[in-house]
Parts: structure tokens; C-alpha cells; sequence
């Protein structure tokens, strides 16, 4: 019974087991099979297996000369070791297997009775391998052929392997040779870089393109790029660094030679900036030094014009005026093609009538071309618009230079301004403007170089009729800037046709009804109107001559003058006496113009200040209005736009000024009752409680003796607002100064101010403590 059983197990298994188990006759005739090997055999069971008289010999082995080896070694008892063999499946598809096979023995022991074996379908284990010799053969041609050093080190930088890429890259001839001769990063010249590559690698990090100096072999240097990873086993752990090594060389040596020729160009660009600069500084004190004498002459002329009657001494003193204004005209010129040139000039968006603007010109140099015996006259075309969008000062600049040329160039005949446009579909247009005359003409010959800079036509034009050789190019400059054209038509002896073209746009509500009404540059137009009352005006001025010139023009007007030496004197006599008008010089002894203008400011003064400079650069004018100055006039001054602008800004100031200095309020009391209705007392409350903190620590950090302007913008912006929301005027008042001060980096200019903030906050927390006790639910303030 037991045999029984062991008989009915052993069945069991064998007809279980997953890999195939079989049975032949020593001449390969399959005797038995289990499922599993009848299924990897491509029969749907053992017993269709067997029907068929399948050879393991011939049937499903491929290579028949293993077979027969095979045979022999069975056939004689002895055991056949497990091997992978090529198998033939029922449908013809190759299969791998791993075959054992071994003779079982009759009872003499001597016999071979069958052979028993199993088979394992090693298949998929066979094409991965296939795959894996596959790439190790693809990676292995990359690793041997690759132009880039390929490398494997270990955790602490030995080498594991090198491709020959990286073996020359160092120098060596072989890759045993590097591996015995150096560390991964022994090389490398720069220790900060290689520290940087230990750290790195140790926190796990993955590197691409590190770059750094190295050594070859030889000693000669060069520059490498280093590409890393780290490969980890299943805990964790470094198994080992591989990655690539470029040689940067070329390209770093390119940079090096971009970076000292951009070094040197920067060194360039400075020396030009600085030169512009000393150019700049240059011009600013040529026309301070020509413009302070030349004031002097043409306002001393002006005034001797008007009391000299005799013919002889007019027709002098005529000519030194009209000598003074040459002059004028050619620094002027230099002046203008030097911004130019740096770019600092820009152009303004204005609504302007070109009708009105053209006009403007004509009848200005209507007395000019008179003298001359020229007719002057001024042509409209029908479709130029009433009013246009541009810059109608650089328009204006160059009809200017273009009708002056003219008259200065006709002896006898005409000039004539026609003026026309070329309307777009949309609201944008091209003024044309010409200017014909009858005058000498150009040549052929000088036309190309007619707009260049410090050339006229011929020699002699400059020996007859003068001039710098600069406003054609400034023309030129201008029209550019505008985004314009330029351009002439000569004839010797025939005339000259200059003409331009500008980009505008048409100006809203425009109806072409003319040219004469209307405004120009967003600006209402008026007549200068004759002043009649008599100012007292205080002149802040050092120099013997201008002093002069400035007190006979206004005293001729019927002005009381008070003449100042510097600009600390003109601070005190505005704190002890009452003025209308304050003349002020920019450069002064002991205290400049700009200096003064500040410390009258912070008197509250608030009279008309005017800027009197010989310095007309656009940076100085707006120094003079951030410092507080109300307008800037050029010397040599011209006593028309003197008085245009003293009538001015004594008309904008009458009824807002009196002689004592303007208090702002402490409280705007609308504003704080504005607050309480929207946040509610005890929200408010808190709010000012954290002001009163706050504010009080800003005033004083900004007392403090040791503190810079740089450290005191945020203090005094931050006082400025709070106290403003809080309808706090007069502490908002000196804070908005004293952020002025600081952003202008004149600090110590804010000692009027910072006076009188401690003061002014303590009164506006008193007013704040009192209109809040005297609303309702205002409860105790406990700030």
C-alpha cells in the first residue's frame, strides 16, 4: 500500500511540476512527458506528444552535432551536465532551453534502460541577455570612440576606468598608465574648485558642465567641463562616480580674450564717459565765462540804445549789439550740436498750429529780411490741419535756421515758407515745410557735405557772411531725432530750395479752420501785457557787471532793487524784509543759488524765484526747479522775456502770497472726520495709537546727528504718508521736504526742516487728541 502511494505522489508531482520533465529511449525517442514539457513543446498534452513519435535527438534539438556528443556520453553511463541548447518547438519557432539529462540504469547496473531529463524555457532569459551584450557592444564602441573623456571612479576619486579620449586628454598613452598615475581630481590646478567638486559629490549632488583648471602629464594646462553622476545600490550606498570630461580649452581661452577686449572697451567707454563728462563740464563753464561778459554787452547796448539819440553813436553801439549776437548765436550752436551729439537732447508730445508756428517765424525775421531788401512771405496749403501733435520747439528750431540761412544768403529777392501736409488714413500725417529763396545757391560739388558738421558751402561764405558751419547739421540732427527726412535742391546763382518732412499726428477735434487762432504747445497765448506796479525785487548776484546790467533794466521799469553779493545774504534779507520777486545767480561765493532757493524754502517762503545762469544745459535747469526755483533764465538776459516772466509769476502768485511766510495747517479736520465715519472710533484709535509710536521713533531717527540720506529716505517717506492719511498737513509738509532733501542727497540742507518737526508733531497729536475727545463714543485716549 505504501509502494502504492509513493507511486501516486511521484505521479502527482511529475505531472505538477512547472518545468518540463521527460523520458527517452537511448535513441531519443520521447517515452514519457509531463504537461509542462508537451506544453513547451507546442502540444496541447503529454499524450499528443507521445502519439507523435517525437525525436529529442533529431525533432527538437537544432544542432546535430551536439546531439550525437551527446548520445555517446549517455550511452555509456556517464552523466551529462546541465546546458543551454537550441530547441525546435512543434510550430517551428526556436526556443532556449536548459537541459539535464542523465541515464537511469537496469538492475545490472551496467545497462542504460532510458534517459530521464528535464527542460526550462530560458527564452526571455536569453533575448535579455541578447539586448545586454547588445548595448554593452554599442556602449563599449562609445566608450572606445567617443571624442569626450568617459570615466568611472570610486567614492574617494580613484580611477576605475578611462576611455581613450580621456587618456590623451591628460597626456597619457594608455589607460593602465592614468589609472596608476593620478587621483580623479589631482589635476585640477584651482584647490577653491576641487573643495567645491569633493563637497558636492559627497552631498549627492548631480554636476553638469563644472568647469576647471587642470594639468596634463606634460605640465601644460588647460580647461576642462566635468559631467557627474553617482550610482547608489539598493540600500543606498556610493557604489561608484561615472560621467564625462570635455576639453573647454578653446572656448575659455576665446572668453578670456572677449572678457580683457570687453575690459578694455569698458576701459574705453569710460574714458569716453569721463571725457564727455570733462566736455560737458567744459562747455557749462565756456558759456558761464562768455555768456557773463557778453550779458554784460548786450545789456549795457540795450540800455545806452534807449537813451542814445545821435545817429553815429547809435549805429555803434547797433553794431556792437548785432556783434553780441553773433556770438550769442555760434555758442548757442556749439551748445545745441553738443547735446546732440551726447544724445541728451529730447523731444515733447505738444499740441501745436503749424499755420501759427510758421507765422511766428516769418514775422520774426520779417525786420531781418527787410534790412536786407528781401521780400518774406508764407504759404499755406489747404489741407494742413489746424492743430497737430509733435515737438513745434525742434520744428520751429529748424524753420528757424533754414528762413535765417535764407536771408542771409539773398542779397536781393525772395524767400519764401510754403507750408503743406500729407494726410494718412488714420490720424497720423507729414508735415513738409520749404523754404525757397533767390539767394547765391550751392553747387553741385558741396551738396554732399552741406549738412555736415563745421562746414559751409565754400571758404569764402565764411569769411562774408560768418557763422559756425553747425546749423545745417543741427538741422539734420534735429529732423533725425523727429524721425523726419532733410533734404536740398541748388542751382548757383539761381536760389536754394530747402525742405523737410516730420511725422505728426492730427490733433483731436481738429477743423481746419485756420491758422491764426487757437493755442500753441498746450499753452494759452497771450500779449505781454505793460506792468505798471513798481516790485521790490532782491537781485542775488556777485558779479560787478551783471549787477549793472540787471538794476538798470528794472529800475528803468520803476522796480526798487536790493542788490545781494552772495546767497547767504540774499537768505537773510528774505527772513528780515518783504520782496515781491527774488533774482538769484546760480554761482555765487559762500552759498550758491541752488543752496539759497532751499533755506528761502524753508523759511515758507513761497515768493517767485528766478533762476538767472549762464549755464543753459538741461541738467542745470532742473536742478534750479527741484530745488525749488520758479523759473530759469539764460544770460545774456534779454529784458522782454525779463519782464514776461517776472509778469507772470507776480500774476500766478497775487492773492495766494503775502509778506509773511504761508502756514500749513496742523489738522485737516474733513479728512479725520472722514476716517471716524468709515472706520469707526476704536478702530481708528488703534491706528493712531501705532502711529503715534511709529511717528515719534522716525522723527527720532531722523534728529539723529549720525544719520546719512541714504538711511533717512525710508524714515521721512514713511512719516510722509502716514501722517498724510491721517490728514496730519504740517507734519506731511516737513516729512515731503525732508524726503526731498535725502533723495537729493543734500541732508545737510534739512537742519531748517528737522527744526521744526519735533515741534510740529507734538502739536498735530495734541489737535488729534482733542478733535477726538470732542466726538462722540471717542471714550479715553490713552496716546
Amino acid at each position: 500500500m505504501a509502494n502504492a502511494d509513493s507511486l501516486v505522489l511521484t505521479q502527482d508531482l511529475f505531472e505538477a511540476v512547472a518545468i518540463g520533465v521527460f523520458s527517452v529511449s537511448l535513441d531519443g525517442v520521447i517515452l514519457s512527458a509531463n504537461p509542462a514539457f508537451a506544453t513547451l513543446l507546442g502540444y496541447a498534452c503529454p499524450a499528443d506528444l507521445l502519439v507523435a513519435r517525437i525525436n529529442l535527438f533529431n525533432d527538437i534539438h537544432v544542432f546535430a552535432g551536439e546531439t550525437r556528443q551527446v548520445q555517446q556520453v549517455l550511452a555509456t553511463g556517464g552523466m551529462v551536465p546541465a546546458c543551454e541548447v537550441r530547441i525546435r518547438r512543434n510550430d517551428g519557432v526556436l526556443l532556449w532551453g536548459r537541459e539535464t539529462l542523465r541515464p537511469v540504469m537496469a538492475a545490472d547496473g551496467k545497462t542504460v534502460r532510458v534517459i530521464a531529463g528535464t527542460m526550462e524555457d530560458i527564452t526571455a532569459r536569453k533575448l535579455h541577455e541578447e539586448i545586454a551584450a547588445d548595448i554593452e557592444t554599442k556602449y563599449r564602441s562609445i566608450f572606445q570612440n567617443s571624442v569626450e573623456g568617459i570615466f568611472q571612479i570610486t567614492p574617494g576619486g580613484d580611477f576605475i576606468s578611462a576611455n581613450p579620449a580621456l587618456v590623451r586628454l591628460f597626456g597619457f598613452t594608455d589607460e593602465q598608465a592614468l589609472v596608476r598615475s593620478i587621483h580623479f581630481t589631482g589635476c585640477w590646478t584651482d584647490e577653491a574648485t576641487r573643495q567645491a567638486f569633493v563637497q558636492a559629490l559627497a552631498e549627492g549632488q548631480e554636476l553638469q558642465h563644472f568647469e576647471t583648471a587642470a594639468r596634463r602629464q606634460d605640465g601644460r594646462g588647460l580647461w576642462i567641463a566635468v559631467n557627474v553622476r553617482t550610482l547608489r545600490d539598493a540600500t543606498g550606498q556610493v557604489l561608484y562616480h561615472e560621467g564625462t570630461i570635455e576639453d573647454i580649452t578653446a572656448r575659455k581661452l576665446t572668453e578670456l580674450e572677449l572678457a580683457a577686449a570687453h575690459r578694455q572697451l569698458q576701459h574705453a567707454k569710460d574714458a569716453a564717459d569721463e571725457a564727455a563728462l570733462v566736455k560737458s563740464d567744459f562747455l557749462a563753464l565756456i558759456s558761464h565765462e562768455i555768456r557773463t561778459p557778453l550779458n554784460g554787452i548786450l545789456g549795457m547796448t540795450s540800455h545806452l540804445l534807449e537813451e542814445v539819440h545821435e545817429q553815429d553813436h547809435r549805429d555803434a553801439l547797433e553794431t556792437i549789439h548785432f556783434s553780441g549776437d553773433c556770438l550769442l548765436s555760434m555758442i548757442n550752436d556749439v551748445l545745441d550740436f553738443s547735446k546732440l551729439e551726447a544724445g541728451a537732447l529730447e523731444l515733447e508730445k505738444l499740441v501745436f498750429q503749424p499755420g501759427r508756428l510758421a507765422k511766428g517765424v516769418v514775422d520774426l525775421l520779417h525786420i531781418r529780411a527787410r534790412e536786407r531788401s528781401v521780400q518774406l512771405g508764407l504759404s499755406m496749403a489747404p489741407t494742413v490741419p489746424e492743430a497737430m501733435v509733435g515737438d513745434p520747439t525742434r520744428v520751429r528750431q529748424v524753420l528757424l535756421n533754414l528762413v535765417g540761412n535764407a536771408i542771409k544768403f539773398t542779397d536781393h529777392g525772395s524767400v519764401t515758407v510754403s507750408v503743406a501736409c500729407d494726410l494718412n488714413p488714420d490720424t497720423t500725417a507729414t508735415l513738409r515745410i520749404e523754404v525757397q529763396d533767390t539767394g547765391i545757391g550751392i553747387s553741385a560739388e558741396v551738396m554732399p557735405r552741406l549738412f555736415q558738421s563745421f562746414r559751409q558751402a565754400d571758404p569764402s561764405i565764411t569769411r562774408r557772411y560768418g557763422g559756425t558751419g553747425l546749423g545745417l547739421a543741427i538741422c539734420k540732427r534735429l529732423v533725425d531725432l523727429m524721425q523726419g527726412r532733410i533734404g536740398c535742391s541748388s542751382e548757383p546763382g539761381k536760389g536754394s530750395l530747402f525742405w523737410f518732412e516730420v511725422p505728426v499726428a492730427i490733433a483731436a477735434g481738429d477743423s481746419r479752420s485756420g491758422p491764426e487762432t487757437g493755442k500753441e504747445g498746450s499753452r494759452a497765448s497771450r500779449p505781454l501785457m505793460t506792468m505798471t506796479q513798481s516790485l521790490t525785487i532782491l537781485v542775488a548776484e556777485d558779479n560787478p557787471i551783471n549787477q549793472k546790467v540787471v538794476r538798470a533794466m528794472l529800475e528803468r521799469r520803476g522796480h526798487r532793487v536790493v542788490m545781494v553779493g552772495d546767497g547767504r545774504a540774499a537768505v537773510e534779507a528774505v527772513r528780515t524784509q518783504v520782496f515781491d520777486v527774488v533774482l538769484m545767480d546760480m554761482l555765487m561765493p559762500d552759498m550758491d543759488g541752488l543752496a539759497a532757493t532751499q533755506a528761502i524754502r524753508a523759511l515758507g517762503q513761497t515768493l517767485p524765484i528766478i533762476a538767472l545762469t549762464a549755464n543753459v544745459l538741461q541738467d542745470e535747469r532742473d536742478r534750479c526747479l527741484v530745488a525749488g526755483m520758479n523759473a530759469f533764465l539764460s544770460k545774456p538776459i534779454s529784458s522782454a522775456q525779463l519782464f514776461e516772466t517776472i509778469e507772470q509769476l507776480t500774476l500766478q502768485a497775487s492773492g495766494q502770497r503775502d509778506a509773511k511766510p504761508v502756514v500749513v495747517d496742523v489738522l485737516d479736520f474733513q479728512r479725520l472726520q472722514t476716517m471716524v465715519n468709515e472706520l469707526g472710533m476704536p478702530l481708528l484709535q488703534d491706528i493712531i495709537r501705532d502711529y503715534s509710536r511709529e511717528a515719534r521713533e522716525a522723527c527720532q531717527a531722523l534728529c539723529r546727528p549720525s544719520i546719512t540720506a541714504a538711511q533717512a529716505i525710508p524714515h521721512a517717506h514713511d512719516l510722509k504718508s502716514t501722517s498724510g492719511g491721517l490728514g496730519l498737513r504740517e507734519v506731511q509738509d516737513l516729512a515731503g521736504r525732508l524726503e526731498t532733501c535725502a533723495l537729493d542727497n543734500v541732508w545737510t540742507q534739512a537742519e531748517p526742516w528737522l527744526a521744526r518737526l519735533p515741534a510740529a508733531l507734538d502739536r498735530a497729536l495734541l489737535e488729534l487728541r482733542r478733535a477726538l475727545a470732542e466726538s462722540p463714543g471717542a471714550g479715553a485716549i490713552g496716546w
